[in-house]
């Protein structure tokens, strides 16, 4: 979610997140520790600015500072893990039926098996871990980032399997910095899973990456997630770090 404006913390207001909770939304920046000296003068900053909800990643091997974060009233979501994979050519022998989705010919896209998809996404989501979030805003969160990411506001690269008119598998990329692209939703429909198609769409997506000079895919996802964690690991990604998930509500 876009970030634009910059608090002396290094705290970023989050427009997108505001405007669909309907409340002020800020983040962290990724490369600021808050140390048990820095959080007073955090949480006055905060309550100075009415914000209204948090969102801070902390570094899994700073343990220590978890119980002064608690303390000052940081709820602990979950644990995020970030995977890279460095692509490599290879010969696709799937036979899947996939298609690349671009800005002249996504409105040909069905949008109601990707929305039914979205629910799926959100029940997975470190959002719907966070009890004081209403679970319609989460699955409209969802929602709206399937729509955005068709728009290619989200998203830079949309691929699918199945036809536009019918997807039944499909997965996003967002760019990081060149050579470099983030998987950001992933989703196949519940009737056709644990059928390999995940597996098989990632195969495709990456030759095509691969042809676009993008030679690097990271994605991040929860902990809790096992069954994501195994199959991003069966697919070729290796873990390269952890952070502790926290949300700050006033």
């Amino acid at each position: 979610m876009r970030s634009t404006r910059r608090s002396s913390l290094d705290i970023t207001h989050l427009p997108w997140d505001s405007e669909l909770f309907g409340i002020k939304v800020y983040q962290v920046s990724e490369n600021v520790t808050l140390t048990p000296a820095r959080l007073p003068r955090l949480i006055k900053e905060l309550l100075d600015n009415q914000v209204d909800l948090l969102y801070y990643l902390h570094d899994a091997k700073r343990s220590r500072d978890v119980y002064t974060l608690t303390a000052s009233g940081f709820r602990f979501i979950d644990t995020r893990i970030v995977l890279n994979i460095e692509l490599k050519s290879a010969k696709i022998t799937d036979t899947v039926p996939w298609f690349q989705l671009v800005k002249r010919n996504a409105g040909q896209v069905n949008l109601k098996p990707l929305i039914a998809m979205s629910k799926d996404l959100a029940a997975t989501s470190r959002f719907s871990a966070d009890r004081l979030l209403k679970k319609t805003l989460i699955l409209k969160m969802y929602k709206t980032w399937i729509l955005k990411s068709l728009e290619f506001e989200m998203a830079d690269y949309w691929f699918g399997l199945g036809t536009p008119s019918d997807p039944f598998t499909f997965v996003t990329f967002k760019t990081i910095r060149p050579g470099e692209v983030s998987l950001s939703l992933i989703a196949t429909r519940r009737d056709l899973r644990r059928k390999g198609y995940g597996s098989a769409l990632l195969r495709h997506a990456f030759q095509a990456l691969l042809a676009k000079k993008v030679n690097r895919v990271r994605v991040g996802m929860q902990l809790t997630n096992t069954k994501a964690l195994a199959f991003y690991e069966k697919m070729g990604f290796r873990s390269v770090g952890s952070w502790y998930i926290f949300h700050w509500h006033r």
